[in-house]
């Protein structure tokens, strides 16, 4: 079944979506030949597209998350566990059941049971079920470490066991291990040693009730730092280390269990500072950014040059020309290359004549030109009666890489186009200095720090992405960022 035709724009990217089914009357293997079509070349195909295709019965699939449960307790405490049940196949899952056993197939203690019902009627494709385990052993329970297994079984599917392992003990107390790592991870250093995990990372540990409850650890040259007896609670972590972007995270500790917490730290592989260079005799501000990064490293560096680009005073119609040059400067290959243009608005039209890549090889460089076209010019009487305001738009790239030690991370850069205009005067705003690990500027959401945070200009009533109005200045007055 093939999808409603679709209409492609100059420079566009569609998909033409098509549907494949196969009932029981369907032969086992087949191929298939997809003809694209468009009215300008009749019946004459643009493409043939050949698809085989092998069918298999539709069965249920029913997988647990987590594999295996792992939890412990004081003696007369009680804890609560969750497993989930999810069917991954092709068919539903029927006659669902759940049965708490000790290893040797007898049922479990009336101290570890299933809460709420323990079999489920059914399970459809894609669907899932929480089975809660509760522990509640009595006071004068023997310590140890106690196993057990949930069986679960379905009547068109096959079960399976998920081994729970519960540590009972008298005081309470439990261990962390956190292990730091970075890309040079898995890497050789100078002396031809493999590099092991990040030396010196600081590990802070936060009790979340107990406030004053806080420890504090280096990581050894194993990239290992180890909390010994911890009383059980929910703590929250900070991770840090020199030229490393910091890690908040939270983590559980459990009476009588090691919890262990693998820390991935970004390094700094981009840092750029941004200046306001004064044009006195136009009264004009031009916003400089200077990006460094770092070359030849066990990553992939991808950053876009130049970081900024001043628009010129432009007319309706007039038309500025330009190149980016992207660059992989890592030893790594960079996956699903990702680039996204600013949005053309009412003040420009931005054009960008050649298509990126989805990776990008060590060491390799792509030119990408560009138009900007002018639309409305900037430079008009605004409603505020003057002013000094900044147009900006950001144009951004994202990728992902694995480093040697197998951690998937992110890289990316921007680069800003910006124009100054109105009436301005007074002494530039500062300097701020932007670090970025492998997010880059305004790639927010990959543990990067985002976007420069640009301060509005002195005197500027506002700083819009186009004139001034009481909208976005609140009928205030004030600036915006």
């Amino acid at each position: 079944t093939t999808g409603q035709p679709l209409n492609v724009a100059s420079r566009q990217s569609v998909n033409l979506p098509v549907t494949v089914a196969g009932d029981n009357s369907a032969t086992e293997t087949g191929t298939l030949i997809l003809k694209v079509l468009a009215d300008e070349h009749g019946t004459d195909p643009l493409a043939s597209i050949r698809i085989d295709y092998r069918f298999t019965d539709a069965k249920p699939s029913l997988n647990a998350t987590p594999s295996f449960v792992e939890t412990g307790l004081a003696r007369g405490g009680a804890v609560t566990e969750q497993v989930v049940l999810e069917n991954r196949g092709f068919a539903e899952a029927q006659n669902i059941t759940a049965t708490l056993l000790n290893t040797d197939g007898t049922p479990a203690p009336t101290w570890t049971y299933l809460i709420g019902e323990a079999s489920a009627t059914s399970l459809a494709v894609g669907e899932k079920r929480t089975f809660d385990i509760a522990v509640t052993p009595p006071a004068d329970q023997a310590e140890g470490i106690y196993s057990y297994k949930l069986r679960v079984a379905a009547g068109n599917a096959q079960g399976g066991d998920v081994p729970i392992y519960v540590s009972i003990t008298q005081s309470g107390i439990g261990n962390a291990l956190f292990k730091a790592s970075d890309i040079f991870t898995g890497t050789l250093d100078t002396a031809g040693k493999r590099i092991a995990g990040v030396s010196g990372a600081r590990i802070e540990l936060q009790n979340e009730l107990v406030i004053s409850d806080t420890r504090v650890l280096n990581t050894d040259n194993l990239g290992e730092a180890f909390f010994t007896d911890v009383p059980a609670g929910r703590y929250k972590f900070r991770a840090t280390a020199s030229n490393h972007q910091e890690v908040i995270g939270r983590v559980s500790i459990k009476p009588g269990i090691t919890a262990t917490e693998d820390v991935f730290l970004d390094f700094n592989l981009v840092t750029v500072e941004w200046s306001v260079r004064e044009i006195t005799l136009q009264d004009k501000y031009e916003i400089i950014l200077k990006a460094t990064f770092q070359t030849d490293v066990p990553a992939a560096v991808v950053v876009m040059e130049p970081a900024s680009v001043t628009i010129p005073t432009m007319k309706p119609g007039d038309v500025f020309y330009g190149e980016i040059n992207i660059t992989n400067y890592g030893l790594i290959r960079a996956d699903h290359v990702a680039f996204t243009p600013p949005k053309s608005d009412a003040f420009f039209r931005f054009e960008f004549l050649k298509e990126v890549p989805t990776s990008l090889e060590a060491k390799q460089r792509v030119t990408i030109p560009y138009r900007i076209v002018s639309l409305v010019s900037l430079d008009q009487p605004s409603s505020t009666g003057g002013g000094c305001f900044l147009y900006q738009a950001i144009v951004t790239i994202v990728g992902d890489y694995v480093c040697v030690n197998g951690v998937l991370t992110r890289t990316g850069s921007s680069t800003i186009f910006t124009v100054n205009y109105g009436v301005c005067s007074g002494t530039p705003p500062p300097t701020n200095p932007i670090t970025s690990g492998n997010g880059g500027p305004d790639a927010g959401g990959f543990n990067g720090p985002g976007g420069p945070d640009f301060i509005s200009l002195p005197s500027a009533a506002c700083v819009p992405p186009g004139p001034c109005n009481s909208a976005c200045c609140n009928g205030n007055g004030t600036g915006g960022k």
